[in-house]
C-alpha cells in the first residue's frame, strides 16, 4: 500500500508527493495532489512552468571534469562558441554527457524532416557525414549511392557500386535523353530527330557549324582533326629584297620588301636618347644591344636555320659625320631581359674597319660582310648589337623606336675611354711607339699618365710621354660594363655612362621568310586510325600472316572492289596515234601526251628513271601520294602505249625476217 505525503512551501509552488513501496519511491511535483505515474521516478506537472536545467557557459561546462561527470548528466550551456576548423562549433543549447564527451541535443539544428524543410543554410545545414566516412545511400537495406570520404578516391561517386574508381562510376546503363537550352563545351543531349547522342565542342571547325556532333558515329565528323590541304611551303627572300650592293649602303627601300619588326602593340616612339639609339654620334664610341623576341619573327613567317644577310634601322634625320670600325653581332638566346650586356656567344657578323659608314633620314642597311646569321626557331629570341669607335664626335641621329613591356636595351657610351686613367687629368699621355710619333690611332696604346706612372705596368716608358688624341684604348666595338669610362683623348675630362631601357628599335632583316599559299580547310572528312575493313565478318578476320586479311592501321581492303569514280577514263592514246585527234571528253587529259618511239622512249627511262607515261619519285615526293583514279588512268595508257611498242616491234621484226628470208633466197639463185 502506497503512502502519500504533501509538503507546501513558498520555493515549491506546488505539490512533493512522495510514494513509498518496498521496492521503489516515486516523487510528484503538481498542484493537483494526482499521485506521481507509476513508472516515473520524478513526475513533473504544471499548466504554465517547465523545468529549469542548470545554466552556465561552454567554458563551465568543460570544466566539469573531476570527478568525472556520470553518463547523462544535462546542462544548458548559454553562449555560442564557434571554435576553428576541422573542429565543429559548440552553439548554445542542451547538452548531455556520454561517455568522455558532450553531446549537443539536436546536434547543430533541427532534424531533417521527412516531409521537407524550410529556412536551411547551406553552410551550415547539410545531409551527410563529418568525419572521414564514406555517405550510403539505401532502399531495402541494399547499398544504392556510395559517396567516398575517406582514401585516395575521396569524393568519388558510385551508382550501384560501393567503391568507385572514378569521379562517378555507374555499374549499370547510363540513359541521356533530354536535350539542353545552352551550349557549353562538354555537354551531352540527346537528338531526337536523328535518334542519336550529340556532344558540343566549342572548335570553329566542327561540323555541323552549329558545335554539335554526333557522338555514334565520330568517324562521320572527328573535331579537332580538319583536313588540311598541303599548302605551298618555300623559304625565300621577300619580292622586292634589295640585292647585295655596297656594304651599308643608304637605299630607299620598296613597298614593304624586308621584314619589318614593329609589333602593332607597343606603343611607336621617334625620339631616342644616346645609350638608346645605336648612332649615339655625341659620343666617340658607342655599344648598343636589342632584344627581338621568337614572337616577333614567328608573326613574320621568318625561316629559321636560314640565312639573314643584314640588318636596317630607320633613322629620323642625318648624321654629320661619318661612323667608323662598326660591328653588328648577333646570337639567338632564351633571355628575356637585357639588365646587362649579354656577350657570350656573340657572332660577328658585319666588321666595318676602316670603311666608313653615312648615316642618312630612312632605312640605313647593314649588309653582313662576315657571315650571316640564322634564328634557330621557336623558343629563341635574337639579340642584335650594334656598336662603333669614332675619333670625333657630333650629335646623335635618332631612329624609330617602340616601347616594349620587358627590358629591351641595353646602351654604353664615352669618349676614347677604356683604360686606365688618373682622375682630375686633363691630358693622355701614351707611349712614342704607341702612337706614332704622336698623331694618329693608339693601336695598341701604353699609357703613361703625368708623372711617370707607366699603364700597363709590364709596359715601361719615360714620362711624360708623347700626348695622342685619336681612337680609344679598347674601342667602342669591345667596351664591356667594367670598362673604365673616363675620357682620354685629349680633351676636357667626360664621363660616360650605361644603362637599360625598355625601348628597341623598328628592324628590318634582309631575311628569307616563308612564302604560304593558303591551305584549303575542310569539315566533312573521315578519320581513321585502324584499319578499314569493308566486307562480311568471317572475311574480315581470314587468313593469316603474312596472308591475312587485315593489313594493318591505316589501310582500307575491300572484300569485293573498291571502285573510284573522281577522275574518268582517259582512252586518248590510240586516237592520237592512228587519227591525230583527240575526242572532246579527253582532250584535258591528252593534250599533254605525245607518243615517243621506242628509241626515244628508252633513252627517256635511263634519263629520267621512270616511264614517260607514269609519275616518278619527284612528282610523289613534291605532291604526295596518288590517288587510285590518278595512278589507275597512267596505268590504262602505259599499257596502250606499250600496246603500240609492241606493235613497232612486231612490225620491225616481220621486216627483218622478209629481209632476212630474200637474202637467203637471193644466195641461192631462186628469183
Amino acid at each position: 500500500m502506497n503512502t502519500m505525503t504533501n509538503l507546501r512551501s513558498g520555493l515549491l509552488l506546488g505539490s512533493l508527493v512522495l510514494a513509498m513501496a518496498p521496492a521503489s519511491a516515486q516523487i510528484g511535483i503538481n498542484s493537483t495532489a494526482v499521485a506521481p505515474n507509476n513508472r516515473s521516478i520524478l513526475d513533473l506537472s504544471d499548466a504554465s512552468r517547465g523545468l529549469l536545467l542548470p545554466r552556465m557557459t561552454r567554458a563551465e561546462r568543460v570544466a566539469i571534469v573531476a570527478p568525472a561527470p556520470a553518463n547523462g548528466l544535462l546542462v544548458y550551456q548559454t553562449d555560442d562558441f564557434p571554435n576553428t576548423p576541422p573542429a565543429l562549433p559548440e552553439p548554445k543549447g542542451l547538452w548531455y554527457r556520454d561517455g568522455a564527451t558532450w553531446v549537443r541535443v539536436g546536434s547543430g539544428g533541427p532534424a531533417w524532416q521527412l516531409g521537407g524543410n524550410a529556412g536551411t543554410n547551406p553552410t551550415t545545414n547539410f545531409v551527410g557525414t563529418t568525419d572521414a566516412q564514406d555517405l550510403s545511400i539505401r532502399t531495402n537495406g541494399l547499398d544504392r549511392m556510395r559517396i567516398v570520404g575517406t582514401g585516395t578516391n575521396v569524393g568519388f561517386v558510385g551508382v550501384n557500386q560501393v567503391t568507385p574508381q572514378e569521379r562517378l562510376e555507374v555499374n549499370g546503363a547510363l540513359r541521356q535523353n533530354g536535350t539542353t537550352a545552352t551550349a557549353n563545351a562538354g555537354d551531352i543531349r540527346f537528338n531526337a530527330a536523328t535518334g542519336a547522342h550529340d556532344g558540343y565542342t566549342d572548335n570553329a571547325l566542327a561540323y555541323p557549324a552549329t558545335g554539335w556532333y554526333q557522338l555514334e558515329n565520330v568517324f562521320g565528323n572527328r573535331p579537332k582533326e580538319p583536313y588540311i590541304s598541303q599548302g605551298g611551303v618555300t623559304c625565300n627572300y621577300p619580292t622586292g629584297s634589295a640585292g647585295p650592293g655596297a656594304p651599308n649602303s643608304n637605299v630607299t627601300l620598296g613597298p614593304n620588301p624586308w621584314p619589318l619588326i614593329d609589333n602593332a602593340a607597343y606603343t611607336n616612339v621617334n625620339t631616342f636618347g644616346t645609350l638608346e639609339t645605336p648612332y649615339s654620334l655625341f659620343w666617340e664610341d658607342g655599344r648598343h644591344q636589342y632584344l627581338y623576341l621568337d614572337d616577333d619573327f614567328i608573326a613574320l613567317n621568318i625561316c629559321a636555320n636560314t640565312n639573314i644577310n643584314g640588318i636596317a634601322f630607320q633613322a629620323t634625320g642625318n648624321g654629320t659625320i661619318a661612323m667608323q670600325n662598326s660591328h653588328v653581332r648577333m646570337k639567338n638566346t632564351t633571355g628575356t631581359a637585357l639588365t646587362t650586356f649579354d656577350l657570350a656567344g656573340l657572332q660577328t657578323c658585319m666588321a666595318n674597319i676602316g670603311t666608313p659608314i653615312n648615316i642618312a633620314t630612312g632605312w640605313n642597311i647593314h649588309y653582313f660582310n662576315q657571315a650571316p646569321f640564322q634564328w634557330t626557331g621557336n623558343g629563341w629570341n635574337v639579340l642584335v648589337e650594334f656598336s662603333f669607335d669614332n675619333q670625333n664626335w657630333t650629335s646623335n641621329v635618332a631612329v624609330q623606336a617602340e616601347n616594349t613591356p620587358y627590358v629591351s636595351n641595353y646602351g654604353l657610351y664615352c669618349d676614347a675611354c677604356g683604360h686606365q686613367f688618373t682622375v682630375g687629368s686633363s691630358t693622355c699621355y701614351w707611349t712614342a711607339a704607341a702612337c706614332g710619333g704622336g698623331t694618329g690611332a693608339c693601336t695598341a696604346p701604353s699609357l703613361i699618365a703625368p708623372g711617370g706612372v707607366a699603364w700597363p705596368p709590364t709596359n715601361q716608358s719615360a714620362a711624360p710621354g708623347i700626348l695622342c688624341g685619336g681612337w680609344g684604348h679598347t674601342g667602342g666595338p669591345f667596351l664591356t660594363t667594367t670598362s673604365s669610362l673616363n675620357t682620354c683623348d685629349c680633351t676636357f675630362q667626360y664621363i660616360g655612362a650605361q644603362g637599360s631601357f625598355s625601348k628597341r628599335p623598328l628592324l628590318r632583316l634582309y631575311a628569307q621568310n616563308t612564302g604560304v599559299t593558303n591551305p584549303q580547310v575542310f569539315g566533312d572528312y573521315m578519320v581513321a586510325r585502324q584499319g578499314v575493313m569493308i566486307g562480311a565478318n568471317a572475311w574480315t578476320t581470314g587468313g593469316v600472316f603474312p596472308n591475312q586479311n587485315f593489313k594493318g592501321p591505316g589501310t582500307i581492303s575491300a572484300q569485293k572492289a573498291v571502285f573510284a569514280n573522281g577522275v574518268m577514263l582517259s582512252d586518248h592514246v590510240f586516237d592520237s596515234y592512228f587519227d591525230g585527234a583527240l575526242r572532246p571528253e579527253d582532250a584535258a587529259a591528252g593534250k599533254t601526251y605525245d607518243h615517243l618511239p621506242i628509241r626515244e622512249m628508252a633513252n627517256y627511262v635511263e634519263k629520267e628513271r621512270h616511264l614517260p607515261t607514269m609519275q616518278g619519285r619527284e612528282a610523289w615526293n613534291s605532291t604526295g601520294a596518288f590517288s587510285v583514279d590518278n595512278v589507275t588512268n597512267q596505268l590504262w595508257v602505259t599499257v596502250e602505249a606499250q600496246a603500240l611498242y609492241i606493235q613497232e616491234l612486231n612490225a620491225r621484226t616481220q621486216a627483218l625476217q622478209r629481209y632476212l628470208v630474200e637474202k637467203r633466197l637471193k644466195a641461192l639463185g631462186v628469183k
